[in-house]
């Protein structure tokens, strides 16, 4: 995979730098100039120079959390390196999310689907891998982030799911599944 995300890098180019852009000193990624240029830089790779069509192809072939981290995090590495390492340190996690991001929808494009937990534990492996690369000891940070059940991801995601239809077509209606939508259920006749 690492090949194929090099090859269709390679025709794309950085966007070259602006050197009237007001240097923003990397307060959010949306108001940094470097950040906006790499995350163009991967949008380039993937739809002017066919990269989705291999992500796709990759992420078909093995739809696992672990192919979805390296895969992310090889345009992420690439990224970086093609535009100079010119993204500040404290935005490469923004740039990383984006980017994973943008991997799931075309895996879910191509009919591949990652559960909530499963794209936090390919995010967390992209984070520690940076970590570790970077030559820091990452065991603490490695426990702390394991202590998260995943499966706590895909509950809190299923509790904010979309209201029953009839619920939602109702104005000034309590939120499902609490005590009193579970009483007014009742007194609609719905459950018993």
């Amino acid at each position: 995979m690492a090949g194929l995300i090099d090859k269709q890098m390679d025709g794309a180019q950085p966007p070259a730098e602006d050197p009237n852009a007001p240097q923003q000193g990397g307060e959010s990624s949306d108001s940094d100039p470097d950040f906006r240029a790499a995350l163009k830089f991967a949008m380039q790779a993937l739809y002017d120079n066919g990269g989705a069509d291999g992500v796709a192809r990759a992420l078909k072939a093995d739809p696992s959390p672990k192919n979805l981290s390296d895969t992310a995090y090889q345009m992420v590495s690439v990224v970086d390196e093609r535009t100079g390492g010119s993204v500040p340190d404290q935005l490469l996690a923004a740039l990383a999310m984006q980017i994973l991001k943008e991997v799931v929808d075309i895996a879910e494009a191509a009919g591949v689907s990652f559960k909530p937990s499963e794209i936090a534990v390919a995010f967390r492996d992209m984070i520690l891998r940076y970590v570790e690369e970077s030559g820091y000891d990452a065991t603490q940070l490695r426990q702390a982030m394991e202590q998260v059940d995943p499966a706590q991801i895909d509950r809190a995601v299923a509790e904010q799911e979309v209201p029953e239809a009839e619920d939602a077509e109702e104005s000034g209606e309590p939120p499902e599944g609490t005590p009193a939508d579970k009483q007014e259920d009742v007194a609609e006749g719905e459950e018993g």
